[in-house]
């Protein structure tokens, strides 16, 4: 489904059932095919665990700061970015994710590897994390 044009209606104008279905659609679509295809909150220290999640089979603490999210259903590709966030209580300072180019296929259909640092370099765990996945339909120049 191609996006429909939203720009249209003008402030103030009467929202129509044909512009609020467009909306719809245009929410539906996004859903379905462009944003997140996995996501987990989890407990990153100690015994690793998932509070809540979607499409992420289970987490795996390697090492410091390191950690393997396993997808419960492959993606399609490996055209997906991805973002973590959390907190490392032990200094109090936040930590971010990124994908530890030093791993061998730390970016597959099936799994991603990442590390996590805080604001100054430092290698932290995520005492609880965010992890999201996006994308993964198309190609490149798509």
């Amino acid at each position: 489904m191609a996006y429909t044009g939203l720009a249209t209606i003008n402030y103030k104008d009467p929202l129509t059932t044909i512009w609020m279905n467009s909306v719809k659609e245009n929410f539906d679509d996004m859903a379905e095919n462009r944003c997140f295809k996995a996501w987990i909150n989890f407990n990153g220290s100690g015994a690793v665990s998932a509070h809540a999640s979607f499409n992420i089979a289970s987490v795996t603490y390697n090492a410091l700061a390191r950690y393997t999210f396993i997808f419960t259903s492959s993606l399609t590709n490996t055209y997906y970015g991805f973002w973590g966030m959390g907190r490392n209580t032990g200094v109090n300072h936040t930590v971010f994710s990124y994908c530890e180019s030093g791993w061998a296929n730390s970016v597959t259909t099936g799994h991603v590897d990442t590390e996590w640092n805080d604001q100054d370099g430092g290698q932290r765990n995520a005492s609880r994390g965010t992890f999201c996945v996006m994308g993964g339909k198309g190609g490149p120049g798509l």
